[in-house]
């Protein structure tokens, strides 16, 4: 069985799960960032793809240095964007 971090799965292993949990927290705890993007409730699939250019936009915008972007993709691949993407899909506000 696969380990998790404060409930988040990940891909299987604690490093996934801690950078899921991580993302979920610091950059989707805010339903908005998401509902304000979309007239429609998004398939699991076009929220996670939206989820994860908007992560990276964040690194792009904030760090010009080639190696500290590059730690920070490296984290990001960890992160399961499909987990925070039903996650935030099961609290979407009713139209």
């Amino acid at each position: 069985m696969g380990e998790e971090y404060n409930g988040w799965k990940g891909y299987g292993n604690r490093a996934s799960a801690y950078a899921t949990w991580r993302i979920a927290l610091e950059v989707f705890d805010d339903p908005d960032v998401v509902t304000d993007a979309f007239d429609h409730k998004p398939e699991v699939h076009e929220l996670a793809d939206y989820m994860r250019d908007y992560v990276g936009d964040i690194v792009a915008e904030n760090c010009s240095d080639p190696f500290v972007s590059g730690l920070a993709y490296s984290f990001l691949e960890n992160v399961n964007y499909l987990e925070i993407a039903e996650t935030v899909l099961e609290n979407w506000p009713e139209e």
